[in-house]
């Protein structure tokens, strides 16, 4: 699981989904490569369009460990699922 605190102390509510009133979960599916880094990330499953931005950039900041397999490290496709809650403006990882 990607660093969960770290990824919602960095989170920001998009001002033009909260303009506009929009709320829900937004899906990130990605790749995190050799490194942990993630690389190549984009929304599978959208209910808050305003937020989709918002969500890849949070993506970008999550750190996993190396994936193995056959003990040698490779690149490993994850998900993540953003939850933005516009009654106290807050967004909150799910998991994958």
């Amino acid at each position: 699981m990607a660093n969960q605190s770290l990824i919602e102390y960095y989170a920001e509510y998009p001002a033009e989904a909260l303009e506009a009133g929009d709320e829900g979960r937004v899906h990130v599916s990605h790749i995190v490569n050799k490194a942990g880094l993630v690389e190549e990330g984009s929304v599978a499953f959208t209910q808050c369009s305003g937020c989709d931005t918002e969500a890849l950039r949070l993506a970008q900041i999550a750190r996993y460990a190396p994936g193995m397999q056959r003990d040698e490290i490779v690149c490993v496709d994850m998900s993540l699922v953003f939850e933005f809650v516009l009654s106290d403006t807050s967004v909150v990882v799910l998991g994958g």
